[in-house]
């Protein structure tokens, strides 16, 4: 596995099932690191109509990856993603029970030097455009698996507020010294 990518950006993706805090902890990493983050694609493609396709998956998780390689350009050393293919892949799974080539293909392409996931200890927070209230533990055990097939290394996020937070600031402190020393 490369160190970095090829601008010296150490890339971090942040998975987990929906209302874990996915979006909140990406901005307030890239506003203490000083850098960009990639918000989730869906949402901006979606809107807030719940209503798509299996090609508009496909669609959400193309632009999901152009959006990264936009907002890599603008890093300052470390991207945090909201979210990724693993994401995309279990999505067209769970409400298409099928699997996508493109997404597949996508997914086998990305490449994070880490992963955070959120756990789902959060307290649910109604949104038009989640689905999956009561199958969040279930979904995080499936990101958990998908992330250790790929042999990527991840921790655990858990807990609340500022301590959410905090916990994944000193995990990317961590890293970065690990990283950027190499």
């Amino acid at each position: 596995m490369e160190t970095q990518s090829s601008k010296g950006i150490v890339k971090i993706a942040v998975l987990g099932p929906e209302s874990t805090g996915k979006s909140s902890l990406c901005k307030s990493l890239a506003k203490a690191f000083e850098t960009v983050w990639v918000p989730e694609y869906a949402r901006n493609y979606l809107g807030r109509d719940n209503r798509y396709t299996e090609e508009d998956i496909e669609a959400m998780a193309q632009g999901q990856v152009k959006w990264e390689q936009e907002m890599s350009a603008e890093a300052n050393k470390v991207l945090f993603c909201d979210t990724d293919m693993i994401y995309y892949s279990v999505w067209m799974q769970q409400k298409f029970k099928k699997s996508s080539e493109i997404i597949d293909t996508l997914a086998e392409q990305a490449q994070y030097h880490y992963y955070l996931l959120t756990y789902p200890d959060l307290p649910w927070i109604p949104d038009p455009l989640r689905e999956n209230e009561n199958q969040r533990q279930y979904l995080f055990e499936v990101y958990r698996k998908r992330v250790e097939q790929k042999k990527t290394p991840y921790t655990l996020i858990t807990g609340s507020g500022g301590a959410r937070v905090e916990a994944a600031k000193n995990v990317i402190n961590k890293l970065l010294k690990k990283y950027l020393l190499m």
